[in-house]
């Protein structure tokens, strides 16, 4: 009985892979192609695989949400008002809207709606004419549509002007990644991406062996302060 059990069960699965396949198969292909081999999302094993599983069966609206990125500076102050967040100067349809003076200081211009859709300024450079129609390219785009990334796409693309952290040099990390696994947190990326410095660390702030510890003890001790590990997504309530 239970290898009839199993051997039914192998049969579903391959007819849904085959079906997935035949419904997904640039997401399919584009796996492939980066990774090496063929994904099953009927039955996904690796964490490359659970990932695609998500793109295609799990449609939470919170993805919406924290996609969006005036949307999500919104959600984080709900839950975590305590949280700091870069201040949002100006948002709007058109970024030939944006007011001179802004342009003049030091900013980013921002897309609300993908990913690498950023124009750091400083000193009034680049120049207004470029932002505005690099912002405009920005705009005319449904981010997301190649890599399965439904989230972005039903989110309204206004372009913004945010304040600029002073990051790099020692100061703040230009890129902190924290891994949540069904609310917990397992570790954290942190990188330096103008200086070309990376570190991996667990979830109380601690370099994992064999991590790159490329990171200055500065910026180590300032995320080690109260550990990731305070950081659990059911105190904020960010796990759905």
């Amino acid at each position: 009985m239970k290898a009839n059990l199993a051997t039914r069960h192998r049969l579903i699965l391959a007819i849904a892979r085959l079906l997935l396949t035949l419904r997904h198969p640039v997401l399919l292909v584009r796996f492939a192609m980066k990774l090496g081999y063929l994904p099953n999302p009927a039955a996904p094993e690796s964490y490359h695989e659970r990932v695609l599983w998500r793109k295609i069966f799990d449609r939470n609206p919170l993805f919406v949400t924290l996609t969006d990125k005036l949307a999500a500076k919104a959600y984080i102050r709900s839950v975590c008002p305590e949280l700091a967040v870069p201040r949002t100067m100006w948002s709007g349809g058109d970024p030939a809207d944006i007011p001179v003076d802004l342009l003049a200081g030091d900013v980013v211009v921002k897309a609300n709606h993908g990913c690498a859709m950023n124009i750091f300024i400083a000193g009034g450079e680049p120049s207004r004419d470029h932002i505005i129609a690099k912002a405009r390219r920005w705009l005319r785009k449904i981010y997301g549509r190649r890599d399965g990334e439904w989230a972005y796409w039903s989110i309204v693309p206004p372009v913004f002007v945010e304040e600029r952290l002073p990051l790099s040099g020692e100061t703040i990390a230009t890129d902190i990644k924290v891994h949540v696994c069904g609310g917990t947190v397992t570790h954290a990326w942190v990188e330096d991406k103008a200086a070309l410095r990376s570190l991996l660390l667990d979830r109380e702030a601690a370099p994992l062996r064999g991590a790159i510890l490329t990171i200055p003890a500065r910026i180590r001790r300032c995320l080690s302060t109260r550990g990731f590990s305070t950081m659990s997504a059911k105190r904020y309530r960010l796990h759905p």
